[in-house]
């Protein structure tokens, strides 16, 4: 699904990423076209949500080294949320979390039931609707 090199760059993320964060990182994920095998070379980007226990000023700058290095290899920037922020997140960012529930990767930690769901509660809102 995910070429080499990419697999690569996202194990030196998600290294950079424990090193820095340490136990406040809940869990890495990719979501989108590359987790779900539709990556188109040149025009797909690599979709990353990041989960931390807990967000402050310092954790933000922090992750700046790690971010910069992701950024320079031509990747956009990630998505910040706590592990709390997940479960109210959904209706603010519906498309990421519907892509989320349809296709993604954890690269570490654990899917939060908030990506899992997202799809179904979507799902129902439109029948609701109709």
């Amino acid at each position: 699904m995910i070429k080499r090199v990419v697999q690569e760059a996202l194990s030196g993320l998600v290294s950079d990423l424990r090193a820095t964060h340490a136990d406040n990182l809940a869990s890495v994920v990719i979501y989108g076209s590359a987790a779900a095998g539709d990556h188109i070379e040149l025009r797909s980007d690599y979709n990353l949500l990041i989960a931390l226990n807990r967000i402050t000023p310092e954790d933000l700058r922090l992750a700046q080294a790690p971010m910069r290095e992701w950024q320079r290899l031509g990747h956009p920037l990630p998505v910040y949320f706590t592990v709390e922020e997940l479960a109210d997140a959904a209706d603010v960012f519906p498309i990421e979390f519907h892509q989320m529930a349809n296709a993604r990767i954890v690269l570490y930690g654990k899917t939060h039931s908030s990506c899992k769901t997202i799809g179904r509660k979507s799902e129902t809102s439109n029948r609701v609707r109709t």
